[in-house]
């Protein structure tokens, strides 16, 4: 993201909680806003952020009592970080995804 690069990541949770954690440490008071505004409700009134860890089924620590929810499908992940990219003014091109080849698929 932004030039900078990891490894390692094996989940996409962990990628997840890798990113929140990124913008958070970028501009902490615009996530916090960010995480207190309609766009990190779920559509049926859910939320995706809290600062109740109770109120998550899976919460994540993301910074200062911050907490994402981790229950989330691989697909759910990837349209909350593109949604999240835009929120945030991140051209989508300064976000990079690589995956690595599964050795043990069939050919």
């Amino acid at each position: 993201m932004q030039g900078q690069a990891y490894k390692g990541i094996n989940t996409w949770r962990y990628l997840y909680e890798l990113f929140c954690k990124q913008l958070a440490a970028k501009d902490i008071k615009r996530f916090q806003e960010f995480v207190d505004s309609p766009d990190a409700k779920t559509v049926r009134g859910g939320v995706f952020f809290s600062r109740d860890k109770s109120s998550l089924r899976k919460a994540i620590e993301i910074n200062n009592g911050i907490c994402a929810e981790g229950n989330l499908s691989a697909n759910a992940i990837r349209d909350r970080i593109k949604f999240m990219l835009s929120a945030f003014e991140i051209e989508l091109r300064e976000f990079s995804l690589y995956l690595r080849e599964d050795r043990n698929a069939a050919e």
